[in-house]
């Protein structure tokens, strides 16, 4: 991060926050500090990269932190199941619990700040933690001056998320309390010089095999005596293997060594003082750097003394910051009844001296301070018979007392190890499962049904949650547009209104839906004459021919049939979002409490994503079948469903067997009948199966 034109830059983007409050002005400003460095060679734009010592400290900082293990509690107990135990130990796909604060404390060391992103469609508790470069963080205010929403901004692209969708931990920030502040900042002198002299020395040592002097004569030479001097000794001395050898030139040529400059032997010295500084401003201890040159400022040459210090006045805040944060805007913002802490119980450097405990131990009982008993129960060990009595040492006597014969010392206490016998291990057994599917009679078995319900849904199921997930990027492009209109720096009013009802927008909305809603329906379609084959070949009926095919039937009609019918959907998200601006324009709702409403009408309808992906895709595949069974010239159907306690009481007609486009006894003509009523048709599992004349 650049910190050399803090004083010159900040004047500007000051200016400009006193004129227009600006949440992100000091993140643009640090990109202007960025851009005069670099045009005025101060090359330090980002010191983790540039500079060894902050790339040192920031590291050790970050894998010493990540070693004491980030533990959830209900109450005191530990959790150890459950999606939040979940979601800490997974993370997300590239990233474990070590890696999720090693990143956090890192960014903090490093931008001053750090974000956790949950899910950009986030309904209810989070199942992923991502963790985004906060420069490409960027928050909106209201008109009350509070951040109404976040967007990350990445290749050209934007992604919106509600204050409550992440958690943002900070630095205090002085110039801007939205955002945190580096810790470096005011360091810019010192990695300024420590960066320059690298640069300088790394120079002088490429150049250190060529004698460093003049070649110079009284006599005149030309421009070629010149060039074949300066080339012989070039050949002389160029190259490690030719350093220091001696040179014979002739001419009246004489070289003149010349001297390292004072700044060129305080480049040392100003590097040690940019190293000291940087370790100190993180509280990085020397023997964590292993810097051996001189004695630790903190305790010493006490290895063990300078990494409990190192914990104590820089880990542990670090880690009481994060519980605080996540208490409050985690467990406590989602109602969830438990806690986080870190656990230090395993850290060599936190644990008392168990040597110095023992030796104090021995002092106290020898001076009468402690019995045995009283140290065996500091130990958690069962008292013994003779540990309540103190033994004087037996040289302990008054001076002017005779000498008495000693008395026998009883025989110490002897612990014996309780001897046992271990448990006989016993292997598990199994009794083997008898295959139940057979081809010895035409008609439907228990067996049969079960096999073949549980293949259709197998095969329904994948296809419902590709569907599923394409709705719900659907819903969620929808809702990112229109928190971006209601977000932006204009009033919540009638022309915003017309600008979200666009009639354009929702069109496209519409053709999407439809073109993509086709393809899934059509996988669906494919998948029931694969199923409808292999019931045939399940029951033992006479195979079908290979030519057919179920899109040679009305089951493409009817899929088009529902195609049409899926802009419903767009209908009723639209009439939402309506309601909910004129909601806010009566009411006098400022942008921010706008977004959350039309947030939470966004979370209800992708709650319903799994609900329209089950019921249409099953109405597709129902359709197919009817339209399947009416080809082969089939005339009754069998009523089946999954025989489990998720069957609704209209549907607990397992067997019926009506003629085809009769109604069961439940007023529908199949499953998912498109004539039935949303009530007895939605999230339905059921299917029907042929009946043949044999």
């Amino acid at each position: 991060m650049a910190l050399f034109s803090f004083k010159n830059t900040i004047s500007k983007v000051v200016g400009n926050f006193l004129t227009k409050l600006d949440v992100n002005w000091f993140t643009r400003f640090i990109q202007i500090a960025h851009e005069e460095d670099e045009a005025q060679g101060r090359a330090v734009t980002d010191a983790f990269k540039q500079v060894a010592w902050v790339n040192i400290a920031v590291s050790k900082r970050a894998q010493n932190i990540s070693r004491a293990p980030f533990r959830i509690y209900k109450g005191e107990e530990p959790v150890e199941t459950g999606p939040i135990y979940k979601l800490f130990r997974d993370v997300n796909p590239y990233m474990s619990k070590y890696q999720l604060i090693e990143a956090t404390s890192a960014w903090m060391d490093t931008r001053g700040e750090c974000f956790w992103l949950f899910e950009p469609n986030l309904v209810g508790t989070p199942t992923e933690i991502w963790i985004p470069d906060p420069v490409n963080m960027h928050a909106k205010l209201d008109s009350n001056n509070r951040i109404s929403l976040w967007n990350y901004e990445i290749n050209n692209t934007k992604i919106p998320y509600l204050p409550d969708q992440l958690i943002h931990f900070r630095l205090w920030n002085p110039w801007n309390h939205y955002r945190g502040v580096n810790p470096l900042i005011a360091l810019d002198t010192e990695l300024s010089q420590d960066f320059l002299s690298g640069i300088s020395n790394l120079n002088m040592i490429r150049n250190g095999s060529i004698p460093e002097g003049l070649l110079s004569s009284e006599q005149r030479i030309d421009i070629d005596e010149a060039e074949a001097i300066k080339k012989r000794w070039l050949d002389n001395h160029k190259g490690a293997s030719k350093a220091h050898m001696i040179s014979v030139m002739g001419q009246g040529v004489n070289y003149q060594q010349i001297q390292q400059t004072p700044a060129e032997m305080e480049f040392f010295t100003m590097k040690k003082w940019a190293r000291e500084t940087i370790l100190a401003k993180y509280d990085v201890p020397a023997v964590l750097a292993s810097i051996t040159d001189s004695p630790a400022s903190l305790s010493g040459d006490d290895t063990k003394e300078q990494l409990s210090t190192f914990w104590n006045l820089a880990l542990i805040p670090r880690q009481e910051l994060i519980e605080q944060k996540l208490e409050t805007d985690f467990f406590e913002r989602f109602g969830l009844p438990y806690t986080g802490r870190f656990d230090r119980s395993e850290i060599p450097e936190l644990q008392e001296d168990e040597a110095k405990n023992r030796e104090a131990e021995r002092q106290d009982v020898g001076a009468g301070l402690l019995t045995i008993n009283e140290v065996r129960e500091r130990r958690e060990l069962d008292p013994v018979a003779w540990g309540d009595v103190w033994w004087a040492p037996i040289n302990l006597t008054p001076a002017d007392a005779e000498p008495k014969e000693p008395e026998p010392v009883p025989m110490p206490f002897q612990e014996v190890e309780a001897s046992y016998t271990p448990l006989s291990l016993f292997e598990k057994t199994s009794t083997p499962v008898a295959f139940i599917g057979h081809k010895s009679k035409p008609h439907y078995t228990d067996a049969v049904k079960d096999a073949h319900w549980k293949a259709v849904t197998r095969s329904w199921e994948q296809i419902e949650r590709g569907y599923a997930k394409f709705l719900k990027d659907w819903f969620f492009e929808q809702r990112s547009h229109i928190l971006e209109l209601v977000t932006r720096e204009k009033a919540i009013d009638t022309e915003l209104l017309d600008e979200i009802a666009d009639n354009t927008y929702w069109a496209t909305q519409d053709a999407v839906l439809k073109q993509q809603s086709k393809r899934w329906f059509l996988l669906a379609a494919e998948a029931t004459e694969t199923q409808i084959r292999d019931l045939v070949d399940l029951v033992g009926l006479p195979p079908i021919e290979t030519s057919w095919s179920i899109f040679d039937t009305r089951a493409t009609q009817l899929l088009d049939v529902r195609v049409s019918k899926i802009t419903r959907v767009t209908d009723t998200v639209r009439k939402q979002v309506n309601e909910t601006i004129r909601g806010a324009i009566q009411n006098g709702l400022s942008e921010g409490d706008t977004a959350i409403q039309i947030r939470d009408r966004y979370n209800i309808a992708q709650n319903r994503v799994k609900t329209i992906a089950r019921t249409e895709i099953g109405g597709v595949m129902n359709d197919s079948r009817i339209e399947s069974y009416k080809s082969f010239g089939w005339v009754k159907h069998e009523w089946l469903t999954s025989r489990d306690a998720k069957v609704r009481d209209t549907h607990m007609i397992d067997g019926e067997i009506v003629q085809m486009e009769e109604l069961f006894s439940n007023g529908l003509r199949w499953p998912y009948d498109e004539n039935g009523d949303a009530g007895n048709v939605i999230n339905c599992r059921c299917l029907s199966v042929p009946i043949t004349e044999e």
